[in-house]
């Protein structure tokens, strides 16, 4: 269902209301994909109607007075950074939608939208009516703070509210980007007296930036939220912790930002899980944020990277769990995980992650790559014993073995990268005294949710168990030989699960 405003021209040539809708449809879709202003539906010469979306919410004066008046002035100071990051950004982002020389007139509380919550979408320009021309970063920005941030600070003394330039320069950083931002802030300060107060400012936030790198506002909210909720719960479980971060990751999108913009996800940990880390990691951490944000390694250069990083700072069992999820966001946190060593055939390492789990009978086993020749021999015995012809091959298949509380192989999977987005599973196989445990259905989990996060889309395996694999979501397609699992969405139908007797299971 999709509300709208009728509208009645009564005072404007038509072709007037034509250009105005016309540069509504212009602003409102953009780069972020993020609408800034209404939707505009239909125009009606005849009776001199157009439609426009209907934007349910407060307008941002109305939110603060509803928020001060139910929950107190402490609630406002929290949001405020959140709420003036926000209608900012907006109005920022219509000055660069309209091609960086058109602004609101005289901006106020009562001409946007903004959701409640710093974890809800949303945020709307509802009037841009009122417009003038401005081509400078800095005019937006002071009109901003004088006809939003100023008066709405005063309104709230005992609120103790930020009335300064940070946030405004952060916002347009969000939007503009941080290379493009800087150089926009540099270049107008460049004309500015340096007795300018604004001189000054941008000076201060531009090196700030440089030195320490830019946190975007869903990055900053989010790592309080998380910090707020580690002060009341002091004696939380590795798990419970690692659970609330999953849950603020989701809330807040961050991990569709880390795509969008590669070490944001680390940038969250750091200012979380590792806030109160050891100088040698934390500063390790910065640097290594530093060159992703400049540069995003490819995936093994980042892991070496983290490998020398654990080697040298020698971190705790805190740091070493969150060190693995950091790098492998499928593991479970109510498993074991640690970070591992790989050396390669040809002289060089990588890391991977050593996921520790219970079976069906309480025994410890663990999930993992092999981390020299005498494990891949190992699992080949282990294929072997199972009846299985196929065996793995040093250097050309990729492997995934199960070893017991001893270190010692017990099962594993082949696999092989057919290309970037699409993995063939081979065989499975496991010891006979390790059968009947639910061993073998947890490493498919494993086995998927690697795959997941290498970027993995689809995976296929031979017509050879339907019935267990199709527990896991397997079926056919007539794109794809045997069964054939999708990752992420996969144009056309999804595959049909196979529908057969029960197998006899190995899991």
């Amino acid at each position: 269902r999709f509300e709208c405003i009728l509208k009645l021209n009564t005072d404007l040539a038509w072709e007037d209301v034509q250009e105005e809708v016309r540069l509504l449809v212009r602003t409102r879709s953009g780069g972020s994909g993020r609408p800034v202003v209404k939707t505009q539906g239909g125009t009606y010469r005849d009776p001199g109607v157009w439609t426009e979306e209907f934007v349910p919410g407060q307008t941002l004066d109305d939110l603060l007075e509803i928020i001060a008046r139910e929950d107190g002035l402490a609630r406002v100071t929290e949001l405020w950074p959140f709420l003036i990051s926000s209608c900012a950004a907006l109005i920022v982002d219509f000055w660069r939608r309209g091609g960086h020389d058109l602004t609101l007139h005289e901006p106020s509380p009562n001409k946007l939208v903004l959701p409640a919550h710093d974890w809800l979408l949303g945020g709307r320009l509802v009037s841009v009516a009122h417009r003038t021309e401005c081509r400078e970063l800095t005019k937006v920005l002071e009109s901003i703070r004088t006809g939003i941030v100023a008066p709405l600070a005063e309104r709230y003394p005992d609120a103790g509210l930020e009335a300064g330039w940070p946030l405004l320069f952060s916002a347009a950083l969000e939007v503009l980007g941080e290379d493009d931002g800087c150089r926009r802030l540099k270049e107008e300060a460049a004309r500015l007296d340096p007795s300018d107060e604004l001189w000054g400012a941008i000076r201060r936030f531009v090196s700030g930036v440089r030195r320490r790198g830019f946190l975007p506002l869903r990055l900053r909210v989010a790592a309080r939220r998380y910090r707020r909720w580690a002060q009341l719960n002091t004696d939380a479980t590795l798990e419970a912790r690692a659970v609330t971060l999953d849950q603020i990751e989701d809330a807040y999108g961050l991990r569709d930002l880390d795509r969008e913009r590669p070490g944001s996800r680390l940038q969250l940990f750091r200012h979380t899980v590792f806030r109160g880390s050891t100088r040698e990691l934390a500063t390790g951490l910065d640097e290594l944020i530093a060159e992703i944000l400049a540069n995003p390694p490819p995936r093994a250069q980042l892991h070496r990277a983290v490998t020398r990083l654990r080697e040298s700072a020698h971190p705790n069992e805190h740091e070493e769990f969150f060190l693995a999820r950091m790098l492998y966001p499928h593991v479970n946190p109510r498993g074991r995980a640690v970070l591992v060593r790989q050396e390669d055939t040809a002289g060089g390492f990588d890391t991977g992650i050593a996921v520790e789990q219970q079976d069906g009978a309480g025994e410890v086993f663990r999930i993992r790559r092999p981390v020299n020749p005498g494990e891949i021999g190992a699992l080949a015995r282990v294929f072997r014993g199972a009846g299985i012809r196929r065996t793995p091959r040093l250097g050309q298949d990729d492997l995934l073995v199960v070893t017991d509380d001893r270190e010692r192989i017990i099962g594993g999977i082949i696999s092989r990268h057919l290309s970037e987005t699409y993995v063939r599973l081979d065989w499975l196989a496991l010891s006979r005294h390790r059968r009947g445990r639910g061993i073998g259905s947890r490493l498919v989990l494993d086995f998927l949710e690697r795959m997941r996060a290498e970027g993995v889309r689809v995976v296929s395996t031979g017509f050879f168990r339907p019935g267990f694999f199709s527990n896991f979501g397997f079926g056919v397609d007539p794109r794809y030989a045997g069964l054939v699992k999708f990752l992420e969405p996969e144009p056309g139908e999804a595959p049909t699960a196979f529908k057969g007797p029960p197998e006899d299971a190995d899991s």
